[in-house]
């Protein structure tokens, strides 16, 4: 049997840019993101997953 249901998660993030010349920018990232979801598997005994952490990143770009 296929059975279907909702979890719950969440997501926030912020982010900052420096534009260093007027054609290259420096920019660095940061987000949580976090799920939950009870799965039960047929004739099995259920169980809680939770998934999601923190995610970092930076760049740098090229304007034209």
């Amino acid at each position: 049997a296929v059975t279907s249901d909702l979890g719950f998660g969440l997501n926030a993030g912020a982010s900052a840019t420096w534009l260093a010349t007027s054609h290259l920018d420096f920019g660095v990232e940061a987000r949580y993101v976090r799920a939950s979801v009870h799965l039960a598997p047929a004739g099995g005994e259920g169980f809680d997953l939770t998934a999601g952490g923190v995610q970092l990143a930076a760049r740098l770009r090229a304007r034209f």
